[in-house]
């Protein structure tokens, strides 16, 4: 039995085979791995070359065992390997820091440009330049097509927008507003670049990597709000769909209630709400008013399943 090292570099994950350990003590994968556990988390370790076998793959010394490795081209006997250790579940993992006689690595052109766009932006959240009403006064429809506005005109949504207008399904007028092409409208020829389509861009590929879009903004002049929108995993039996689960999270402080906020699960066409308030009183008066919570709902087609409100001072 063999006991396999990973050995990461600025190339590729190099796996790596026990062969024997210098004192030979038991199993030979128990025996490497005891030595290994001996090791600091951070701990650098060198490594020397001593042979290459006939399948091009070579024998390294790493802490007095000898370990089999697919090093990078150019690799050859004798070379000094400066490895740290950086994991032991569910193996030693070591992170290749010289690799002596290895090509330097390259980046594709569509790597470089992500990489400019995100040195270029740091963003996390989208960030609203307007009110969007003009009141508090607003009826609730109309802040609620505002915040819809305020997402599926961010930009974020561009690519699969332009899927739609080519599939006749959305108004070419609705993908021009869209912040990519009124960007592409007003920058120069000679212009770097444009700082909000960086700005969204590192945005779409936060999305991607995590299933979830930030707001900050005012909803009204001088109420300011954060929304986070994200959709959940949703077990379900294998011979059923799955329901779209969306939690929505959204902060306020406000003028009479104070520090409030509040996370929406909606599940087909089912709500939990769970309102969390750093005022004892504001809890109480929203828990007054729950029911008419649950009868707005209703009208709109939808059923609260659970109601809970509670103080917290981190609200």
């Amino acid at each position: 039995m063999v006991a396999p090292i990973d050995i990461q570099g600025t190339r590729s994950l190099v796996p790596l085979e026990s062969l024997y350990p210098t004192a030979r003590i038991g199993d030979a994968r128990e025996d490497a791995n005891a030595r290994l556990s001996q090791l600091a988390l951070g701990q650098k370790v060198q490594g020397t070359v001593e042979s290459l076998l006939d399948d091009g793959s070579f024998i390294v010394k790493l802490a007095d065992t000898a370990v089999r490795a697919n090093l990078p081209q150019g690799s050859k006997v004798g070379d000094q390997l400066q490895m740290t250790l950086v994991g032991t579940e569910p193996r030693a993992t070591f992170l290749l820091e010289g690799e002596s006689g290895a090509a330097p690595a390259t980046f594709s052109p569509t790597a470089r440009l992500i990489d400019s766009l995100q040195q270029h932006s740091t963003a996390t959240a989208l960030l609203g330049k307007t009110p969007l009403v003009n009141s508090g006064a607003a009826p609730p429809a109309q802040i609620a097509t505002a915040l819809q506005s305020a997402l599926g005109n961010s930009g974020i949504f561009y690519e699969s927008h332009v899927q739609q207008w080519a599939n006749g399904e959305r108004p070419l007028a609705d993908v021009l507003r869209e912040p990519q092409n009124i960007n592409a409208r007003t920058a120069s020829p000679d212009a770097a670049l444009n700082p909000d389509t960086a700005r969204i861009v590192n945005l779409q590929l936060n999305t991607l990597d995590i299933p979830r879009v930030q707001w900050q903004g005012e909803v009204w002049p001088g109420q300011p709000m954060e929304w986070e929108v994200s959709e959940q995993p949703q077990q379900t039996p294998d011979d059923e769909a799955p329901e779209r689960n969306w939690q929505s999270v959204v902060r306020f402080d406000l003028p009479t209630l104070g520090r409030v906020a509040a996370t929406i699960t909606l599940v087909g066409d089912h709500v939990q709400v769970q309102v969390r308030t750093a005022d004892p009183a504001s809890a109480q008066t929203l828990r007054l008013h729950g029911a008419q919570l649950s009868e707005a709902l209703a009208a709109a087609g939808s059923t609260l399943d659970l109601l809970t409100v509670r103080q917290d001072e981190q609200a």
